[in-house]
């Protein structure tokens, strides 16, 4: 500030990752210099970003508005529109989404124009392709041609 020359602070002034530079946000956390690709003894980390996402990559759980691309996280996610596809290390809460999900938890969604494929429940409104389970499956209408469940099944409109 003032007139005097920047100092380094821990990061170099154009760091190497291993990742294109591209439009995608990505989350990383940092304990000192040490990446930390999971977090188990913390109970939340919140990040916040105002403004359209096209893709979001995240080692935590991810809550957001409406995301352009894809979302994919090491824990939850609970956003509102996502406009590509939603790869969750733990349960997905959205709105609507425009292509697949894949949870290790449990899925609830309103709309889902691909695939489910869930370790836990799912629970949709509407789903446009095929729907996996580790347990339950709850939907309006399911119009895949597969349903495969751990638990039981109750669709009011299977589309087949």
């Amino acid at each position: 500030l003032f007139g005097r020359e920047p100092k380094e602070v821990g990061f170099p002034a154009r760091p190497e990752f291993p990742w294109p530079d591209d439009d995608t946000l990505r989350v990383v956390l940092y304990a000192g210099h040490l990446y930390i690709q999971s977090c188990p003894k913390a109970s939340e980390i919140h990040f916040c970003y105002e403004g359209p996402a096209l893709n979001i990559e995240s080692a935590v759980s991810v809550n957001c508005d409406d995301v352009r691309g894809n979302v994919t996280a090491g824990g939850d996610v609970n956003c509102d529109m996502v406009y590509g596809h939603v790869q969750a290390g733990g349960t997905v809460n959205c709105d609507d989404v425009k292509g697949n999900v894949t949870a290790q938890g449990s899925v609830n969604c309103d709309d889902v124009a691909g695939s489910v494929h869930a370790g836990g429940n799912v629970a949709c409104d509407c789903v446009e392709g095929n729907v996996s389970a580790g347990g339950n499956v709850e939907a309006d209408v399911i119009s895949g041609s597969a349903i495969t469940a751990g638990g039981g099944v109750s669709c009011d409109n299977w589309e087949r």
